[in-house]
């Protein structure tokens, strides 16, 4: 765990990475990554508790970078946390697993694709559920921006965050100001965001996202929260860099190459500190049953509703694994799934008519090792659009 020099410190290393990255690149979002810089360096190097070298721990705490093209960022953490050994400056390159939104065919330490924006929260809620279904104690820490608080996929997940009581769930809005082509509906008004998040029963704070102090402080805070817990961080799109700090028309362009020197010349350049961080043993957790799959016995010539042999197949299927989850849009006694609530209640999740977010909850259930059943009606899922 770092100290607050040390982990303003890494802000800057990670800055730094991530201006280099993208201008060797001539691609990506620098100003994206430069404004979550203390965010990021507080998480990976004082808060999460992880294990370096065994991303598959299932106690490790989950993080999702929810704003996807903050990409070289992420990278520059995983690097800085000897997660991987890639060279940084590889970034977007062929055949680099460095791509420009983190894909989990990629690096494995990356769990989901993120990059559409505002689907990050509902994975976070499938894999906060995932650990109160399996009585693991890890976190799961969702990084959004403050663009993708105008995607309604949010708010579905936040009502079904708190109607869960998801209190192993933390958002972090980082509130920038600056979109692509303008500002966003709030703009630099971050009580707006507190009011929404509080209006759908989360504990909210509102912090200086550039003050590791205030960070600190707002973490501790969550871990004591009985609800899900959102921190929105107000903070300056390039900051650190005069010439692009809270600056408009920077979106996704990186800093010319005759521009490097002077951009890292106003960044401290200095040495990464040892941070030792805290690796979560792998605990004693309740072990779900999960014998060989039984299936439905049909007579061959009977006729039955193909939602009537879902649901009792799900059945079956959900009594012989506790592995096994239905996820419905609140129309489980027409798709039948409702039949899994007969054999064990705790393997169904009702998300209420949430196409969406129900996609995304269900993802994030998947990376956890759940096997998931989502089901609605066809004509409605496809206002659902999900990454995988």
């Amino acid at each position: 765990m770092g100290n607050e020099k040390e982990l303003n410190d890494i802000a800057g290393i990670l800055r730094r990475d991530s201006i280099k990255m993208t201008t060797q690149s001539a691609s990506g979002h620098p100003t994206s990554c430069m404004s979550c810089a203390e965010l990021m360096s507080v998480l990976f190097f004082n808060e999460m508790k992880y294990d370096p070298t065994n991303p598959a721990n299932p106690d490790n705490d989950e993080f999702i970078l929810s704003k996807g093209h903050a990409a070289p960022i992420l990278y520059s953490c995983f690097y800085h946390a000897e997660m991987v050994k890639e060279d940084l400056l590889s970034l977007r390159e062929l055949n680099s697993p460095l791509e420009g939104h983190p894909m989990p065919n990629s690096l494995k330490q990356v769990k989901v694709a993120t990059g559409s924006l505002g689907q990050g929260l509902s994975v976070g809620i499938g894999t906060a559920l995932a650990a109160k279904l399996s009585d693991r104690k890890y976190k799961t820490y969702v990084l959004m921006g403050d663009s993708e608080m105008a995607e309604g996929s949010v708010y579905e997940a936040m009502q079904v965050a708190a109607f869960y009581n998801l209190n192993n769930l933390v958002a972090i809005v980082d509130a920038n100001r600056l979109g692509q082509s303008t500002e966003t509906m709030p703009g630099h008004n971050v009580k707006e965001y507190k009011n929404r998040f509080d209006a759908f029963n989360w504990e909210t704070i509102v912090i200086d996202g550039h003050n590791v102090k205030e960070i600190l402080n707002a973490f501790e805070k969550a871990k004591n929260s009985k609800k899900p817990f959102a921190i929105i961080a107000k903070t300056f799109k390039g900051k650190g860099v005069s010439f692009l700090e809270n600056k408009e028309n920077w979106h996704g362009k990186p800093v010319p190459k005759e521009m490097l020197e002077k951009a890292l010349a106003e960044i401290p350049d200095a040495k990464m500190p040892k941070i030792k961080i805290t690796i979560p043993q792998i605990s004693a957790a309740k072990k779900l049953r999960a014998e060989k799959m039984a299936f439905t016995d049909y007579k061959i010539g009977s006729s039955v509703a193909s939602r009537m042999g879902y649901g009792s197949g799900l059945a079956n299927l959900a009594k012989s694994s506790e592995l096994v989850v239905a996820v419905d849009a609140e129309v489980s006694n027409s798709t039948y799934s409702e039949e899994v609530k007969k054999v064990n209640p705790k393997q169904f999740v009702e998300t209420f008519i949430q196409e969406q977010n129900m996609i995304g909850l269900s993802l994030g259930l998947s990376v956890k090792g759940f096997k998931v059943f989502a089901s609605t009606f066809a004509a409605f899922l496809t206002r659902s659009k999900i990454r995988t």
